[in-house]
């Protein structure tokens, strides 16, 4: 990575999953389709509107260290009626691997989701509203 801008194609020596590399608009309709698994939820790769964030409060400050604070607010989201499109091959994302936490590692975080999951929470106590008290009220350009 230090060297400049890395060559990454589908063929390279050594990719894993070298299916997910593929993109195109035929295969993304193909594979596109409304989701239900939240397995499948990664922050790197959602997207969601303004409204639909401020609506459920952001992502939840209690969540300390890693994860799952993105499947977190997923849950949130849908609890809110917010529908999950998922975008199998419309764009390309290359995740440089790391360690992960292991599953069976007791994590104040997995409890945090399991209690939005049980509640069926749409909002999070500390999250956006922290930040700013109002959302910035944007002039015309022309009047």
């Amino acid at each position: 990575m230090a060297g400049g801008d890395p060559d990454l194609r589908w063929w390279q020596p050594g990719l894993e999953h070298r299916f997910h590399a593929l993109r195109g608009r035929w295969l993304a309709r193909v594979r596109s389709r409304r989701r239900e698994r939240l397995a499948s939820v990664k922050s790197c790769n959602q997207g969601y509107w303004r409204e639909d964030l401020v609506r459920v409060n952001g992502f939840d400050e209690r969540f300390v260290g890693w994860g799952p604070e993105d499947k977190e607010l997923a849950v949130r989201l849908e609890h809110a009626g917010v529908e999950c499109l998922y975008l199998k091959h419309a764009a390309v994302a290359f995740h440089l691997w790391h360690p992960t936490r292991a599953p069976s590692t007791a994590n104040r975080n997995d409890r945090l989701l399991d209690e939005t999951l049980a509640t069926h929470a749409v909002r999070c106590e500390l999250g956006l509203d922290g930040h700013a008290a109002q959302p910035a009220v944007r002039e015309p350009l022309h009047p």
